[in-house]
């Protein structure tokens, strides 16, 4: 497995070999949508369809203005299963982009540059119902960086919502949410992925 390492916020690594014009991604916490426009660099990424959700209001209007090929634009946030249809966003400011649905430690992750906060309400969408909500059979690639709500969304995802996903990247905000990449690996390894640890707060899974 070669995996391609895209810059956006953070960094993120997708196997391309497995990525073509037929491909569906999804990609929860989106910023800039910089992870989308590099992508398009890449032969195997030039078409195929990306799914956005992005509750941070500022920059879902962002990525909207910004007409991405073949990009849907969703502002709602990724949840657990458990989750109630409507969250609170906390967003962090000072910060562009510094904000989450999951609020606990967040202004110590901001590292004492938080100059207040900005609170809203925002619609959710629970991991096991993604297909439905969106009417896909598969995730041929998943991208989650959702600044501490990884946990929640790791932790009830299920047999059957993993056995539809081919490839996932998970960024861990451990400050925030208080899970260790390894409590993920261990969660996705049951799921039934094959685990890659690109470092101790980020880690990639894919399935054969």
């Amino acid at each position: 497995m070669d995996l391609t390492k895209i810059e956006s916020r953070n960094s993120h690594y997708i196997d391309l070999e497995r990525i073509d014009d037929n491909s569906i991604i999804v990609d929860a916490g989106a910023f800039q949508g910089l992870f989308e426009e590099k992508l398009r660099i890449f032969p195997q990424g030039k078409d195929c369809q990306i799914i956005i959700l992005e509750c941070d209001q500022n920059l879902k209007q962002m990525l909207e203005d910004k007409h991405l090929h073949n990009v849907m634009v969703i502002g709602k946030a990724l949840s657990g299963q458990s989750s109630s249809p409507e969250k609170t966003f906390f967003q962090v400011l000072g910060l562009p982009g510094w904000g989450s649905v999951f609020n606990r430690r967040l202004k110590d992750g901001a590292g004492g540059k938080c100059t207040g906060h900005l609170s809203y309400p925002v619609k959710t969408i629970r991991i096991n119902d993604v297909f439905s909500e969106f009417g896909i059979e598969k995730i041929d690639y998943f991208k989650i960086d959702i600044m501490g709500a990884e946990r929640e969304v790791v932790e009830t995802m299920s047999q059957e919502t993993a056995s539809r996903i081919k490839q996932i990247d998970i960024k861990f905000y451990e400050l925030i949410s208080g899970m260790r990449g390894k409590q993920g690996n261990k969660k996705l390894i049951k799921l039934g992925f094959k685990t890659k640890f690109i470092d101790q707060r980020q880690l990639f899974g894919w399935r054969e």
